[in-house]
């Protein structure tokens, strides 16, 4: 199997950091930022 990323963990990490997600205060769900 082909994957683009190794560590998701760590993906998700940087997509918040970045501002390209959000997450709730408990970590559990994840939602893109739009605007």
């Amino acid at each position: 199997m082909l994957t683009v990323h190794d560590d998701c963990s760590a993906l998700r990490r940087y997509l918040v950091t970045g501002g390209l997600l959000s997450r709730t205060r408990d970590g559990s769900s994840y939602r893109r930022v739009t605007g």
